[in-house]
C-alpha cells in the first residue's frame, strides 16, 4: 500500500565546497536554516501539508509531504491513496446522487432514468443476487457443458467475444496507428488469471505466494460452483503457465513497433496452422474484413495450437472457472468474497471491499455511462455554460493564432503549419455536442448479470460499427 506524491519543491542549486568544508558541516545543524529559506508568503507551496521537523536533505518526501500523508491514511478499501483519488471519491459521491435518484424513479423505458435506475437497482438487490447463488450463470456454464468438439469450442470463444466473457486472446476494433483516420480489426494476447506472464515465473517469496493463492483461489472458487474436477487447479494453472511462455512481457509491449503486426488474414491463418478466421470472424459477427493488426504473433500461434490440442474435458474446466471468476464480482456474497481474498487481499493489498454502491455504480458507470452524463450536465453544467466556456477556448486560440504570426523566431514557412496544427484542435468542452444513444439496449430491475451481459454485447456491437 502506498501514497501518491502530492507536492514538490524546486530543486535547490548547490555550490560545490571543498572537502574540507563538508567535513566540518554538520548533518542536523541547518534544520533552522531550511525552515528560513521557504519564504513565509510563499502562494505555491502548501506549507501546511509539509513536515518542517525533518531535514529535507535527510528524507525530502516526508518534509515535503509529512503532514499531508499524516491527516491522510490509505484508506482500508484502498492500495493507494492521493489528491487524485481524493478528488475522483468527491465526484463518485456527486454521481451518487443522481443514480439513486433514478433508481427511486420510474423512467419512460429507454429513457436516461431507466437505463441508470433500473441498472443500478438490479446490483443493489443483494437479496435476489444472494438467493440466485451459482444459478445466476447456469445457463453459460451449460452453454460450455455441451461443448464436445473443436467446433463447439470456437463456437463459444467466438461468443464470448461478444459478450465480454473473453477466452485466451481478445479482438477488438481500434485505429491503425499507422493509418489514423481508418479503424481496423486488432488482436492481442491474453487468457491469463494473474496479471501478466511474469507472475507465472518469477520465483520470489512474494511471487510464490501470489501463485500458491492463486491455486487456492481456483480450488475454493470450482468447490463453490459445485464444479467436481479433479486437479482443476493444476489443470487450468498450467494451461496458464503454458500460455504465458508464448505471452510478451511489459518491457517488451513498450515498444509500438513490436506490436505493429499487420498481416491479411490469409497471412495469419498461415502462421496458426490454417486457422479459419474468417469464419471465426463471421461467427462475431464481422464480415468482409481482410487484415488485422495482431500485437503477438506467436502467442496467436500458440493459443490455436491450444484449441487443437488441449482435450475438450480440460477445455471446460478452464472455461467454468475463468466464466465463475469473471461474474464472481456480481454473484452472491461467498463468490464476491472469495475472489476478493485473492484479487482484492492477496495480490492488490486492501484490507477490505469499497462499499456495495461505489462497485455498482462503477458497473454501470462503465455500462451506460453517457447516460449518466446526460443526467449529469442537466444538473451541473448547463449549455450556457458550455458556451461561456467555449467562448474562453476560442479566445485562447485567437491570441495564439495572433501571437505566431508575431513571432520574430519562427520562419515565414514554419507559420503557416503552425496556424494548421492550432486550428486542427477539436475542442471537447463538458460533454459531446451529440449524445451516444443506447437505443434497443434491454436492461431490467430483476437481473444484474443480464444486465451486464446485456451491455457488453450492445457495447460490443457499436465497437464494430467502427470498423473501416
Amino acid at each position: 500500500m502506498k501514497h501518491i506524491l502530492i507536492a514538490s519543491l524546486a530543486c535547490l542549486a548547490l555550490t560545490p565546497v571543498s572537502a574540507q568544508k563538508k567535513v566540518a558541516i554538520k548533518k542536523n545543524a541547518s534544520k533552522a536554516a531550511h525552515r528560513s529559506a521557504l519564504p513565509a508568503g510563499n502562494n505555491y507551496i502548501e506549507r501546511k501539508n509539509m513536515n518542517l521537523s525533518v531535514n529535507p536533505g535527510d528524507d525530502f518526501y516526508e518534509y515535503a509531504n509529512g503532514n499531508w500523508l499524516a491527516s491522510n491514511p490509505v484508506p482500508a478499501s484502498e492500495t493507494r491513496w492521493g489528491s487524485f483519488n481524493i478528488l475522483n471519491d468527491y465526484t463518485q459521491n456527486t454521481v451518487k446522487g443522481i443514480i439513486e435518484s433514478a433508481a427511486r424513479s420510474s423512467g419512460k423505458k429507454g429513457s436516461s432514468e431507466q437505463l441508470v435506475g433500473d441498472f443500478y437497482a438490479s446490483g443493489m438487490d443483494e437479496t435476489a443476487i444472494n438467493a440466485k447463488g451459482i444459478n445466476a450463470v447456469t445457463p453459460i456454464l451449460n452453454k460450455i457443458n455441451a461443448i464436445n468438439n473443436t467446433k463447439d469450442l470456437v463456437d463459444y470463444l467466438a461468443y464470448g467475444q461478444k459478450t465480454g466473457l473473453g477466452g485466451i486472446f481478445g479482438i477488438y476494433v481500434g485505429p491503425d496507428d499507422k493509418n489514423v483516420t481508418r479503424n481496423i480489426l486488432n488482436a492481442f494476447q491474453g487468457g491469463l488469471g494473474l496479471p501478466d506472464r511474469d507472475y507465472y515465473f518469477k520465483d520470489d517469496e512474494r511471487s510464490k505466494k501470489i501463485q500458491e493463492g492463486y491455486k487456492t483461489y481456483i480450488t475454493n472458487l470450482m468447490k463453490l460452483s459445485k464444479i467436481n474436477t479433479p486437479n482443476a487447479a493444476n489443470t487450468i494453472y498450467e494451461m496458464e503457465k503454458e500460455l504465458a511462455t508464448a505471452s510478451m512481457n511489459r518491457v517488451e509491449m513498450r515498444d509500438p513497433y513490436k506490436l505493429y503486426n499487420k498481416m491479411t488474414l490469409q497471412e495469419l491463418s498461415t502462421k496458426t496452422n490454417d486457422f479459419d478466421w474468417v469464419g471465426f470472424l463471421n461467427k462475431m459477427g464481422i464480415k468482409g474484413q481482410n487484415e488485422m493488426i495482431v500485437a503477438q504473433p506467436d502467442f496467436m500461434k500458440k493459443a490455436v495450437d491450444f484449441i487443437n490440442s488441449k482435450s475438450i474435458a480440460d477445455w471446460k474446466t478452464y472455461l467454468q472457472f475463468h466464466l465463475v471468476s469473471d461474474m464472481s464480482p456480481f454473484m452472491s456474497k461467498e463468490f464476491e468474497d472469495t475472489r476478493f481474498d485473492f484479487y482484492g487481499k492477496i495480490l492488490r493489498g486492501a484490507k477490505e471491499q469499497k462499499p456495495r454502491w461505489k462497485r455498482v455504480s462503477g458497473i454501470v458507470d462503465g455500462g451506460v455511462g453517457m447516460e449518466i452524463g446526460k443526467i449529469y450536465v442537466k444538473k451541473y453544467f448547463t449549455p450556457e455554460a458550455k458556451k461561456r466556456m467555449l467562448e474562453l477556448v476560442n479566445n485562447l486560440q485567437a491570441v495564439y493564432s495572433e501571437r505566431i504570426q508575431k513571432l520574430d523566431w519562427m520562419s515565414n514557412a514554419t507559420k503557416p503549419k503552425a496556424l494548421d496544427k492550432l486550428n486542427s484542435f477539436i475542442k471537447k468542452i463538458g460533454y459531446p455536442d451529440q449524445w451516444r444513444n443506447y437505443n434497443g439496449l434491454v436492461i431490467s430491475r430483476d437481473n444484474y448479470i443480464q444486465n451486464i451481459l446485456n451491455s457488453n454485447e450492445y457495447d460490443y456491437n457499436y465497437m464494430i460499427s467502427k470498423l473501416n
